[in-house]
Parts: C-alpha cells; sequence; structure tokens
C-alpha cells in the first residue's frame, strides 16, 4: 500500500478506537450514545475512503466505498446535530417535533441516494475518482446545501450553550466547537462541495484532517481529567491490535493465512479483554484507596476542630464552676472552724462531708483545666528551687481528716538528715503528691497509706504505698492514659469517684519536670506502690528546664 493508504487507514483505526473507548466508559446517556455513533461514523468513513483507494477493488466493492462514505459522513453530522441537542440539558418533548422531521428528510435523502439516480448518475471502475462517479448536479446540490445546513445549526447550538456555561463546561465547549468547526468545514469541502464541481484532488485528505476533530476532543478530554489515562492508553493499545488483526484477516489470501490470523484475533480479543479489566481494578483500587485517605484526611481535621471545641468548652466550663466552689469551700471552713458560732457533732459531720465533696469536685475542675491547657498547649510552670518535703507535709495535712473518715493512718516516714532540694514548679508538683495520696487513700481496704521520700543517686524518689485492692499487668500498662479505670475497682465494688484524669495529668507534670512515674503491683488484692523520681537541683537540668520554659513562652 502506498503512504496515502496507510495514512488512512490509520485514520480510520485511531478514530474507531477512539469511539470504542469512549464507549467503554461512557455512563450510556443519550447523548453520549449520539457523540460515540458520530465518533464511530468518523472511522467507517475513513475506511470507505480506504476502499476507494485500493487498486484491485471490484465493482461491488467500490460502490459500497462510494455509498458507504456519502452515508457514514452524513451520519457524522447527524448524530452529531442529536448529541448537541442533549448535550448537558435533556431537549424537552415540545421541541422534539422539528430535530425528528430533519431526521425523517435525512433518511429519505439518503435511500434516494441508494436506490435511485437523484444523487449519482452512475458509478462504475475508472482510472480516476472524476470519471467513476458520475453526479447528479441536482440531487448532489440539494443534498450538500441539506449537510451544510444540520452543520450551521450544530454551530449555532454549541455557541449558544457556550456563552451560557461556566468553569471547566465552558472550555470543553470550547474545544467541542474549535474541533468540528475546522474539521467539519474542511471535510465538506474535500469530501462533498469540491467533488459537486468535479474535483476530486482533495477527495482522499478529508479522512486525514479528520485527525483534527480527534485531537481537539481527545484534548479536551485529558486536559479536563474526564478518564484515567492509564486505562485509555492500555484500551486504546488493546483496541489498535484487535483492529490491526482484524484486518490482517480481511486480507488474507490463503486458508492456512485466514485460519492463523482469526485464532491470533481471537487470541487478542481474549488477552486484550484480561489486560483492560486488570487495569480497570487496579486503578479503581487506586482511586478507592485516595478516596479514603481523603475521607481519613477530612475526617481527621473534622476530629481535630471537635477536640479544640471540647477543650475550649471544657475550659470554659471549668473557670465558670470553679469561682462558686472556691466560694463554698471558704464558707465550709468558717463553718468548720467556728467563725459562725459553735457547731453540734452532727452538724459538724454534715458540714465535714460536704467539704469533702466539695473538695472532689474542685479537684475535678482543676484536673479538666489542666487538660485543657495540656492540649492547647497553654500549660505554664514557674520553676525554682524547692523543698519537695514542704509539699508532701502541705498535702499529707489536707489528707488527715478523710483518711480519718475512713479510719486510715498515712504514715509519713521523713528522712531525719535533710534531703536535697529540686527544681520544679511547687504548685504543680503538689498536684501529682495530692493525685497520689488521693489514689491511695480511694482504692486502701485497711491498714496504712506509707509515703517515703528518699535520695537516689541524682534524685528524689517518692513512693506512696497502699494496702489496697492491688492491679493486673494489663491495668498497670494503661493506668496513666487518658480517662483510663481501672477493672479492678468496679470488680471490688470500691466506691471510688473520677475519671480517670488524676494519674494522666500526674504523668505529664513529671514528664516535664524532666522524672518517671510508675507503679508497681504484686496482684490483684495485693496493694500498690506508686513512685516518682525526680531530678536534684543542678546547674545542668536548670539550665534545660529554663530553656524549655523561655520556648512554651
Amino acid at each position: 500500500m502506498t503512504l496515502l493508504q496507510d495514512s488512512i487507514l490509520l485514520m480510520a483505526m485511531i478514530n474507531i478506537t477512539f469511539a470504542s473507548v469512549l464507549y467503554l466508559h461512557s455512563k450510556k446517556p443519550i447523548q453520549e450514545l449520539f457523540f460515540i455513533f458520530s465518533a464511530l461514523n468518523v472511522g467507517f468513513w475513513s475506511f470507505s475512503v480506504f476502499l476507494l483507494t485500493l487498486a484491485e477493488v471490484n465493482l461491488s466493492y467500490f460502490k459500497i466505498g462510494v455509498i458507504g462514505h456519502f452515508w457514514t459522513g452524513n451520519f457524522i453530522f447527524l448524530s452529531f446535530f442529536w448529541f448537541v441537542l442533549f448535550y448537558k440539558n435533556e431537549m424537552p418533548r415540545s421541541r422534539f417535533f422539528w430535530p425528528a422531521l430533519v431526521t425523517i428528510g435525512d433518511i429519505f435523502l439518503l435511500l434516494l441516494m441508494a436506490f435511485s439516480d437523484f444523487t449519482f448518475k452512475s458509478i462504475k471502475l475508472a482510472g480516476s475518482l472524476n470519471e467513476a462517479i458520475i453526479i447528479n448536479k441536482f440531487g448532489y446540490n440539494i443534498y450538500s446545501f441539506y449537510l451544510l445546513c444540520v452543520f450551521l445549526v450544530i454551530e449555532l447550538i454549541l455557541l449558544k450553550k457556550y456563552f451560557a456555561a461556566r468553569g471547566t463546561e465552558h472550555k470543553q465547549i470550547g474545544y467541542i466547537i474549535l474541533g468540528t468547526f475546522i474539521a467539519g468545514l474542511l471535510g465538506l469541502s474535500t469530501n462533498l462541495f469540491l467533488p459537486g464541481i468535479g474535483i476530486f484532488s482533495a477527495f482522499l485528505s478529508g479522512p486525514i484532517l479528520s485527525t483534527i476533530f480527534v485531537a481537539m476532543i481527545s484534548y479536551a478530554i485529558l486536559k479536563h481529567d474526564l478518564f484515567n489515562l492509564k486505562i485509555i492508553a492500555t484500551e486504546i493499545f488493546t483496541i489498535v491490535l484487535i483492529i490491526a488483526v482484524a484486518i490482517n484477516l480481511f486480507g488474507a489470501k490463503t486458508l492456512d493465512e485466514r485460519l492463523m490470523s482469526g485464532f491470533t484475533l481471537i487470541l487478542a480479543l481474549f488477552f486484550g479483554l484480561l489486560i483492560i479489566r486488570s487495569v480497570y481494578r487496579e486503578v479503581q483500587a487506586k482511586e478507592k484507596i485516595a478516596n479514603l485517605a481523603s475521607s481519613l484526611e477530612a475526617a481527621n481535621t473534622e476530629l481535630k476542630r471537635l477536640d479544640r471545641a471540647k477543650s475550649e468548652f471544657i475550659s470554659i466550663a471549668s473557670h465558670q464552676l470553679r469561682t462558686p466552689l472556691t466560694i463554698i469551700k471558704g464558707y465550709l471552713s468558717m463553718i468548720r472552724e467556728g467563725n459562725y458560732g459553735a457547731v453540734t457533732p452532727e452538724v459538724s459531720t454534715t458540714v465535714n462531708k460536704m467539704y469533702l465533696s466539695n473538695e472532689r469536685l474542685i479537684k475535678l475542675v482543676n484536673d479538666l483545666l489542666d487538660l485543657s491547657r495540656m492540649e492547647s498547649g497553654r500549660m505554664k510552670y514557674e520553676f525554682l528551687e524547692m523543698d519537695l518535703e514542704e509539699v508532701i507535709d502541705s498535702a499529707v495535712d489536707e489528707f488527715q481528716l478523710p483518711a480519718k473518715d475512713k479510719h486510715i493512718k498515712i504514715v509519713w516516714k521523713k528522712d531525719g538528715r535533710g534531703l536535697p532540694k529540686i527544681w520544679g514548679d511547687a504548685w504543680k508538683l503538689r498536684q501529682v503528691v495530692f493525685n497520689l495520696i488521693d489514689n491511695a487513700l480511694k482504692y486502701n481496704r485497711d491498714g496504712d497509706i506509707e509515703i517515703k521520700l528518699e535520695k537516689e543517686d541524682d534524685s528524689l524518689k517518692l513512693s506512696v504505698k497502699d494496702s489496697g485492692i492491688g492491679m493486673t499487668e494489663e491495668t498497670i500498662n494503661n493506668i496513666f492514659h487518658k480517662f483510663s479505670r481501672g477493672r479492678e475497682s468496679a470488680v471490688a465494688k470500691v466506691n471510688a469517684v473520677g475519671v480517670g484524669l488524676g494519674l494522666y495529668i500526674a504523668k505529664r507534670i513529671v514528664d516535664d519536670h524532666g522524672g518517671n512515674i510508675w507503679v508497681e503491683s504484686p496482684g490483684e488484692g495485693k496493694g500498690s506502690v506508686f513512685y516518682v523520681r525526680l531530678p536534684l537541683a543542678s546547674k545542668h537540668n536548670i539550665d534545660s528546664q529554663l530553656k524549655e520554659f523561655t520556648t512554651n513562652e
């Protein structure tokens, strides 16, 4: 075959492949089907022209090529006409009459072309197309005028929709207008108007010019990511391979060649479909993962927003609660101390219970405030050289009354030799000691609570030992987590109030002081010992704490 024939056949393959890919990805609404039919006819139109170039073609094939050329060329415009009518909106039934009338007239003209001499006086084999195709100018001009009108109506409808569209849709219609106008005008000129005046010299260039239409629509598709490029590439390769094998089968001359080409075509169809399905599943899986990742990211953002809102709510609510609770504590203290006169033992017992309940509420509010500050990064410390023994003295004195009510003795074993000072925030460390004693008092069954502070290498180690319900290994691993409470309290039916924040906050404070906190227990029912190790005041840890404090500020 000549280069021109190869080019025409290649254009036919490209157009048929393009239409096939569109069909595979189409959701099958009516407007897409009309466009696919239009694109498919571009390929058939090119193939009809290819038949006219074959030197060995017989008269029957030649007539099929001529009639097929004009029929498929007509279907390109007719199906595209219906495509633009439905494009981006459903055409109302009230406007269905005139497009249907145009279509009926078109079919009538095509039937006249095929079964009468209305368009062609004769079609025969000759040395040139000018001699082979004898045109009936009257009917041919009517047909040409009709096709030109359809083309102009298509462009006018597209222009109307172009000016009404916005964003990506606006650009897509722009590319469609540009591609159809250039390809349509050139195709009408080379394959309809010029042959009408006896000029067939540009007749064979029409299919090659149709590439403009394919290129413009393809660019619109790929530019705006309407389809997945990896799937399209696989499908194009597979469809081109199948078409090439089919053409080879069509041109086979011997039985052996036909059998071999037929077997190859079956293999190409089978494995081509398998490859397309495999790539399609892979792309689907990747898109699903990408969608999940996007959803998770959105959910994570929303969770962070809700967490911030929760922290802000807790902070505001806690601030509002703390003031009246502090006032209540003050009045209860004055009643207990007799500032309002002597109180009877019964009233004193009731006031003590009210005082303890109020203390629990104050502790809960403080814990919630600290939690809010920690999670928002607003927790501040005032690091100074301090005496940890004095902090423990203060906390122990505060728990003497509730310990007496539970008939529990708090044994505070001081080191008589005197202990070195540490570098820290006295109020925050008092909160740690307070939480540990309060925790021991809650879960202690009988016996004493033993508190000990001793020097160990370059640190002070505090231990708070109780003879309470003890812990399992699972509880030990989770006890310092936020809102975590040991299941042993429920099993042992211990009446311990709280929400599981005290030990979590204590750990955060100890960590911020460069120390560590842990718990040991022989098991359930065998008591527990909480330990806190804090570094001694030295130039190194003072400098590091000062640096960290400055950074937080």
